[in-house]
């Protein structure tokens, strides 16, 4: 039942409009993102802390740059207190029941065969997270455990 019928004497008029999702509350963007993160990790592994860093990074322009500046030591760590987003943790669930990512032990997830598969078949598509995946072409490799550990301990020290 629409509003307009639940208030019939009322004298205002209700109209569903669309309206612009922005892609960062979009499920299937970060679905697709938590694949290519776990993709460019280590082993197709990350832990719960890696992602949420690399997840809030990935949210902009201004956090690539931030990320950028604290991997090569021009800015530090309790500059840029990331965000820890409970979306992520729907995509992480999500990944899980498609059987995508697998959860190892403790806060740790590696990508399945079945997400690997995604994975490849993101990166064969070259207008699929165009800005993401440059970043994580470039950057990618120096996120490791150990620097995403030493980022969380300054930012529990400040």
């Amino acid at each position: 039942m629409e509003l307009n019928q639940l208030l019939p004497q009322s004298s205002f008029l209700f109209r569903h409009r669309p309206v612009n999702v922005p892609g960062d509350l979009r499920i299937s963007w970060r679905l697709a993102l938590l694949i290519l993160v776990l993709k460019y990790s280590r082993g197709n592994k990350a832990s719960l802390g890696k992602l949420h860093l690399v997840n809030d990074a990935l949210r902009s322009e201004e956090g690539r740059n931030k990320l950028s500046n604290i991997l090569a030591g021009t800015q530090a760590p309790p500059e840029w207190p990331f965000r820890v987003e409970p979306a992520l943790g729907r995509a992480i669930d999500m990944a899980r029941g498609e059987r995508l990512v697998t959860s190892e032990g403790g806060a740790a997830y590696r990508l399945t065969e079945r997400g690997m598969r995604a994975a490849e078949s993101l990166l064969t598509r070259d207008d699929v997270l165009q800005q993401e995946r440059a970043f994580l072409d470039s950057q990618g490799q120096r996120i490791t455990e150990n620097f995403v550990k030493s980022v969380i301990h300054s930012l529990s020290l400040s």
